[in-house]
Parts: C-alpha cells; structure tokens; sequence
C-alpha cells in the first residue's frame, strides 16, 4: 500500500525501543547481525534476545518482532527497501526518520525507555505547556527531517505524545499522525495552542489497547481513537506496544479494525474518572502549586522507574530532597508558618487574624440582616391580622401574604444558622490560637 498503515507504524514502534534502532543505519545490516544463515535465509533465535528484550517484551517476543521486520522489510515485503534517513537519540528522546522507495517518509518516536529525564518530563507535562523532550522532537522534526514533506509522524506512550505535539508544533510538514497508547495534554497546552490544535486534530489518530492506562492521562486532542482488544490484562500487558502488535486486528491495507462502540473496559473508564478528579484538584492550588506537586511527584516517578542507572548523572535523592523541600516552603506559606533567625518554626497571625476579622464582620452582619428580615415578619404580621378582620378581604391577597410570611419564616431560620456557624468557627479559631501561642 502507498504510505505506511498502522500496523508497519506499530512495527516500527516496538522496533525502536531496541537499542541496536540507534546503532544501525540499515536494517539489513541490524537482521544479519541479529539472526543466523540458513539456506540463504535469515534465521533467528529468542535466546539471541535474552538480554535484547526491553519495554516489557519477553525473548520470545522480540524474536517475533525481529521476523516480522524481516518479512516486511525483505523482498516482496510491504516496506522492502525501508531506509533510516535521520536518527536522533538524545536528551532523553529517541526518534528516526525512515523512507520508502517511492518517496513516503515517517518519523517514528520511542516511548519512555528508561532514563530518569523521560519518566521526569511525563509528569512535568501536566503543568509545563511545552516540555523539554516535546521541544527536542519538535526541533528534529523541523530542522533533520526539514527535506520531508508530508511526513507520517507515530510513536508508543511517550512516543505518541511526541507524535501528537509535532502535528501542532509542525503542522505544514505533517500529513498524517498515528500515536499507540500516548498521553494526553495539559489544559494550558489546550489553551495556548487552541488553533494550532484545530487544525491538527483531523490528522491524528489514537490506536490504543482497550485496557491501557496512559492514554487516559490529561486531555486528547485526537480527531479518531481506535481501541483494539487486549488479551494480555497483566500491568506491563496492558501498556504493551507488542501486546498491540500481537493482538491487534488488522485487515488487508494494514488498518487496525474500527468498532461501533467504545470497548475500553469499565475499570479504565472509572481509573479516568479519578485520575481527571486528581491533577483537576492539583491544578486548583493556588499560584504555582501544581509545579511544586508535580515537581516532587515527578522526581519520585523518575527515581523509581529510571532502568539506565549506569547512564543516569542526576542525583535522584537530591532531586527529591529538594523538591520535598520546595512543597514543604510552599505549604508554609500559604499556611503563613515561618522560621525565625533561630530556626523556630512560628505561626504568622497576620494574615489568620485578617480572615478571624472578616468571619466575625460577616457574623454580625448577617445578625443586622436577621434583624432587618424580623422587623419585615412583624409587618407582615400586622397587614395579615388586618386582612383577617376585615369582612371584604381579598381571599387571594391573604393566600400571598401566608405564603410571604412562611418564606420569611425559612430566610430567618437559615440565618440564624449561618450566624450561629460563623461565631462558633470564630470561638475555635480563638481557642486554636491559645493553644499555639502555649506550645511556641
């Protein structure tokens, strides 16, 4: 077929998670020197991949990933005479640029991998509008790839982020985007690339297993999601680029099978439902809150899924001590505690005896209103012993007038209430503040 269809893309995508992608510049060069010679043919061997295998697949997989790129890119094959053009592996971000003979070109961009800066980068995505990594894909795309035209951009989890930002960032080079299981966005992103998004929406498409976990995260900006049936329900199973690739139903031109309804599994659809309630809730706080939580979140996130430690250069407990120590600075603040030159922790009252003031004016004014709303009641009182003793009263009028009263009756009780409330929150805050002023 002319292009490439979404099951070559997803092929490509579980290729480039292996470190050999970065190496080989020639795919037949990288099956040489991953298989063996028989009868003229390459023959492979899953315990060539015992130390190979990566993103959850096991020897066996990866052995299967290595024929299908065989038949594929061999003679006769769908992609025969596939070429890298570009590579890219840096900074976290791993991305190559391949071509057909008959001039269709992709970029192909890999998914977390292992390193502490990509695990980072995920959770900085929900409160940095364009992320670090998302700028170093953005950059290759435009600048290495800048001879391509009509480009299919693709990718897995991160990978299919990085898809989806380049359609927005580089739209006039980008015909087509196909991101497996990728994360969403943030709702400044939403906001501050509103138009750029309209009109990269139609082009993406979101091929994701129907029990995944990650592409529920932040907000799609996909014009089509396809969900395909996930055999595999284990946690590594089902975030899976090859449980996509092994599972997956593809018909005769290579596009995975569309149904009529939304075959996400119940408990994905409430895990969203919690995970949207969660980083809604972070995004309320007050000034740069959701940096600092997200900042600390993120360096715990890193620390425990980093896999590259003899790579990795950052100092990961720092990194949390000193994000725990800016959410530590930042609640502090907002609940006006400060140390003083002597390292005493103390309770800054101005601000609490601000808000003590505006509960105790809020108190008795509405103990002036009850008052107002009473003196109103005793009027109503009067015109309706009036009404009862005059003979030609208006039945109707009465009617209003008892119905006037009861709803006074109500407003009256509700306040008597709030006012009650209020001073009882001012009697604790004052009991609160002798008790504070005893233990400093």
């Amino acid at each position: 077929m002319a292009g490439f269809s979404e099951e070559e893309l997803l092929l490509l995508n579980n290729y480039i998670y292996f470190d050999c992608s970065a190496k080989y510049r020639d795919f037949s060069e990288v099956l040489d020197a991953y298989s063996e010679q028989k009868d003229g043919e390459r023959s492979f061997s899953s315990e060539r991949f015992e130390r190979e295998a990566c993103a959850g697949m096991t020897s066996e997989d990866a052995k299967d990933v290595f024929e299908r790129l065989d038949r594929a890119t061999g003679p006769g094959g769908s992609m025969e005479g596939l070429k890298v053009e570009r590579m890219l592996d840096e900074g976290g971000v791993r991305a190559m640029c391949v071509s057909k003979p008959t001039g269709e070109a992709a970029v192909i961009f890999r998914g977390t991998g292992g390193t502490y800066e990509a695990w980072l980068d995920n959770v900085q995505g929900e409160f940095i509008v364009d992320t670090q990594m998302q700028k170093i894909a953005s950059d290759f795309v435009t600048y290495d790839c800048s001879a391509f035209t009509d480009l299919t951009v693709s990718g897995h989890s991160k990978g299919g982020n990085l898809s989806q930002f380049v359609t927005v960032a580089c739209g006039q080079q980008i015909a087509r985007c196909v991101s497996f299981d990728g994360q969403g966005f943030n709702r400044e992103f939403l906001s501050e690339h509103k138009e750029e998004i309209e009109e990269a929406k139609p082009k993406i498409t979101s091929v994701c297993a129907n029990n995944d976990y990650v592409n529920i995260l932040l907000n799609s900006i996909a014009g089509e999601t396809v969900y395909i049936r996930n055999k595999d329900n284990t946690p590594v199973g089902a975030h899976s680029s090859y449980s996509l690739l092994k599972y997956g139903s593809f018909d005769e031109e290579g596009m995975a099978k569309r149904y009529k309804r939304n075959i996400q599994t119940q408990f994905i659809k409430s895990m969203k439902t919690v995970i949207d309630g969660i980083v809604g809730a972070i995004d309320l706080l007050p000034e740069n809150g959701n940096e600092v939580i997200s900042n600390l979140l993120g360096s715990v996130v890193a620390t425990i899924f980093c896999c590259e430690r003899e790579t990795n250069t950052v100092d990961e407990w720092g990194e949390i001590r000193q994000a725990a120590q800016d959410v530590y600075q930042y609640t502090a603040s907002l609940l006006g505690v400060y140390e003083d030159e002597d390292g005493e922790v103390s309770l800054c009252a101005e601000e609490l005896y601000h808000n003590f003031d505006a509960v105790s004016a809020s108190a008795e004014r509405f103990s002036e209103i009850r008052g107002e709303l009473a003196a109103h009641m005793d009027r109503v009182d009067t015109i309706r012993e009036e009404l009862s003793d005059n003979v030609i009263s208006d039945i109707a009028l009465s009617v209003t007038m008892d119905r006037t009263r009861e709803k006074l009756y109500r407003n009256l009780n509700s306040l008597q209430n709030i006012t009650e409330v209020l001073r009882e929150i001012g009697t604790e805050y004052i009991r609160k503040e002798r008790e504070i002023a005893v233990a400093i």
